[in-house]
């Protein structure tokens, strides 16, 4: 598969903005009612009702939305008593492996509630099977899984008190219940097959498709890399799994700029340049609904430098103490001095861009947590709100506790720092 190039060239430029791929699209069928678009919207976190509106007819065209401008969403209903020719012609086209990838389909959800009608579901896999990957989906389960809950309330066992050994027992049931109709889907597939529910009580079974789904695309492409086409996409467009978005962050920087701040390869930009591009990397990733693109804009970076003078101080790169240049710069609508100077992969700037790095992924993990979309309002008021003293206090503590590694020398140690910092003060472990 497709990467982009790992050997930086020339001055340094967002890694999206190098990737030949630009678009993931999904395919969402199954018989009406049967919870397609509800579950586009929690994991993608875009409003599908709104943006349906033309037709079976305009299958081919997807369904945009200006939020997450890295997905196009297709979505079909499979109707009882009308002719699918179009819509088996539509899956043909969309699945041809001479077609470049970010023309073609790169996954399909088979949506299934349990009291559905399956005729014309396994006809999908035999068209698709091979040339895309395919996950099924079981919707609705918590119909099942509640009756169970209530019969097992009643049963003589010892651990029926035990809410989430009853729940996980309902669900181990509800997967029983539904075997007929999974063997008439997928015949003898072995595709993934997850059994969903948007109950808050079920949660965890949406975080168990969006980590399926990656599997399926893994399997698919035959790759463990994150940084093959579609899989990097599909973590960018994607926005319900923060270890996800925290992975990927990690393995694009480990191959571009983190891996190489105590290296002479980035130096001759300034500080600001090299940050600009770093921190639109982090950002794309994110990919949150930021309309007002204030997480981009200069009002919120020149914040997050004096976030990071404030934490680390302003000492300068030499040690000299009275030097006029590296004094504290009290503007706070204009950048610190350091910002603007060479970037000479010292010891002091690779801290710098270590700290700002920890700090922007922090703000964007709270942000994500509580919503996709974001107004300028939220992310002028995130550094305070997301980061306060104590936090700042443990920041500090833990970047000058690092050992620095030579110039020239660790990068991978530099990247594991960070990644370890982030999932830390992210509060997430990393087999999560």
């Amino acid at each position: 598969m497709e990467r982009y190039d790992r050997v930086l060239r020339g001055p340094p430029l967002p890694t999206l903005d190098l990737l030949l791929m630009k678009r993931f699209r999904v395919l969402v069928v199954g018989k009406a009612n049967s919870g397609k678009s509800t579950l586009a919207d929690i994991v993608f976190g875009i409003n599908m009702a709104a943006r349906r509106g033309f037709g079976r007819r305009m299958i081919e065209h997807g369904i945009t939305d200006p939020s997450n401008s890295q997905l196009i969403m297709h979505e079909y209903t499979m109707s009882e008593t009308e002719e699918q020719s179009h819509f088996y012609s539509f899956l043909r086209s969309y699945t041809n492996p001479r077609d470049p990838m970010d023309e073609r389909l790169s996954i399909i959800w088979i949506c299934v509630s349990p009291n559905d009608n399956v005729n014309g579901l396994a006809e999908i896999i035999d068209i698709c099977e091979g040339n895309v990957a395919i996950v099924v989906i079981f919707t609705k389960i918590d119909e099942i899984v509640f009756k169970v809950i209530m019969d097992l309330s009643f049963e003589n066992l010892n651990d029926y008190r035990n809410y989430h050994w009853r729940i996980n027992r309902a669900k181990e049931k509800s997967r029983i219940q539904l075997d007929p109709l999974h063997t008439q889907i997928v015949r003898n597939s072995k595709l993934p097959t997850v059994y969903t529910s948007t109950r808050e009580e079920l949660s965890d079974t949406i975080d168990e498709l969006v980590a399926r789904t990656e599997e399926a695309l893994r399997n698919w492409l035959k790759t463990k890399s994150r940084l093959s086409f579609p899989i990097l996409w599909w973590s960018v467009a994607q926005r319900h799994s923060r270890q996800i978005k925290l992975k990927t962050a990690a393995f694009v920087g480990r191959r571009r700029y983190w891996s190489n701040l105590s290296t002479e390869m980035l130096c001759g930009d300034s500080v600001e340049t090299l940050t600009d591009v770093i921190h639109s990397d982090i950002i794309d990733i994110w990919n949150l609904g930021d309309s007002s693109q204030a997480l981009q804009g200069a009002t919120f970076k020149t914040k997050l430098f004096h976030l990071i003078e404030e934490i680390l101080g302003p000492e300068a790169d030499s040690g000299r103490r009275g030097d006029r240049s590296t004094r504290p710069d009290r503007r706070m609508d204009r950048l610190p001095k350091w910002a603007k100077a060479e970037y000479r992969a010292t010891t002091m700037q690779v801290t710098r861009m270590m700290t700002y790095i920890v700090c922007l992924i922090i703000i964007l993990d709270q942000l994500l947590l509580n919503g996709v979309t974001v107004t300028e309002a939220d992310v002028l008021s995130a550094i305070d709100e997301y980061i306060d003293l104590d936090l700042r206090k443990d920041i500090r503590e833990a970047i000058q506790d690092f050992s620095m590694p030579a110039p020239n020398t660790g990068g991978n140690l530099i990247c594991a720092e960070i990644k370890r910092l982030i999932y830390k003060f992210c509060e997430l472990s990393e087999e999560d």
